[in-house]
């Protein structure tokens, strides 16, 4: 695989976890608004709390399946959790 076609892979890869990161993000921060209210940001703590679990497993995990391609590496961490 070339340079140039990497780097598209990775790019694929951050929008795409990019994409759907944003609308999770959007409707967890919603449902616990609309549960706990707006006096305390409740869904901004709650997303940001769950993010760094997300991130320290994503990388624990895909930092053990060598046989996964790299690329896989931008789609939680930074793409997903990112957004």
């Amino acid at each position: 695989m070339h340079q140039g076609e990497k780097s598209l892979q990775k790019c694929f890869f951050i929008g795409l976890g990019g994409s759907i990161g944003s609308i999770a993000r959007y409707w967890v921060g919603s449902a616990i608004s609309g549960r706990y209210g707006t006096k305390f940001y409740y869904g901004t703590f709650a997303i940001n709390v769950t993010a760094c679990l997300i991130i320290g497993f994503a990388l624990t995990f895909l930092g053990r399946r060598a046989e996964l391609s790299p690329a896989w590496r931008y789609l939680v961490p930074i793409g997903f959790v990112g957004a």
